[in-house]
């Protein structure tokens, strides 16, 4: 385990995405948003402030946890497989209490995105037991023990804040308190498929999905398309 890691319970990590990559998925949040694909939180007992969008559901993000795995691995001499990520978007007025997490987010990431205005993140130092704040700016992150040191946000007094969580168990480990005992390969990919097996799932239904409506009895479209090398440039007229 990275030292610093063990020692302080995180570690703040400068662009682990570029600029652009945040900027991207940004982009893809507020389309997600402006499409009514988010959630908006419900407040009391849902770990969700009133003020805010939340998606848990977005091809971009499966992608993001997957293809990170490795750099996070590395960077926190880790061996770890991913559980849940969660994207969730900020408002004037919302904050995010003082607690620890569920098993499920034993490391953990938060990734600034965007923002209108910066937000500090505050968590308790594992070797001091001292709060430390911690400013990102889109593409930096924390990444932390999520489910033994404390960590909140104040009330936010900008426009708006992306970020999104990303986490992951320590392959075959067993937790300490406060989850202590618990065994972390039941919670692996929060127990659904992870998106590297999502080919060989779909794919063993192939002929429905790629199939449909008819895609393969269009015979007039078909028989308009030549592959003569003289007549093939006719096809994108």
């Amino acid at each position: 385990m990275n030292s610093d890691f063990k020692k302080d319970g995180y570690i703040q990590v400068k662009e682990l995405i570029s600029k652009d990559a945040a900027h991207i998925l940004c982009s893809h949040a507020f389309k997600e948003i402006a499409g009514g694909y988010a959630n908006w939180g419900i407040g009391q007992g849902s770990g969700e402030h009133p003020l805010t969008w939340n998606l848990n559901t977005a091809s971009p993000f499966d992608s993001l946890i997957t293809l990170l795995t490795p750099k996070i691995n590395e960077l926190l001499d880790l061996d770890l497989i991913p559980t849940y990520y969660y994207q969730r978007t900020y408002l004037r007025g919302s904050a995010m209490a003082h607690h620890s997490d569920r098993p499920s987010c034993e490391r953990s990431c938060t990734l600034n995105i965007g923002q209108s205005h910066s937000w500090p993140i505050y968590i308790i130092n594992r070797e001091t037991g001292i709060p430390t704040e911690h400013i990102a700016e889109p593409g930096d992150c924390l990444l932390y023990m999520g489910c033994t040191q404390d960590h909140w946000r104040e009330t936010f007094e900008g426009d708006w804040y992306m970020q999104i969580f990303l986490h992951w168990v320590e392959r075959d480990g067993i937790q300490v308190a406060p989850h202590e005992g618990i065994k972390n390969v039941d919670h692996y990919w929060d127990g659904a498929s992870a998106p590297v097996d999502y080919r060989d799932h779909y794919a063993s239904d192939w002929k429905n999905i790629l199939h449909q409506q008819s895609i393969m009895n269009r015979k007039e479209e078909i028989d308009k398309y030549s592959v003569n090398e003289h007549l093939a440039g006719k096809n994108y007229k």
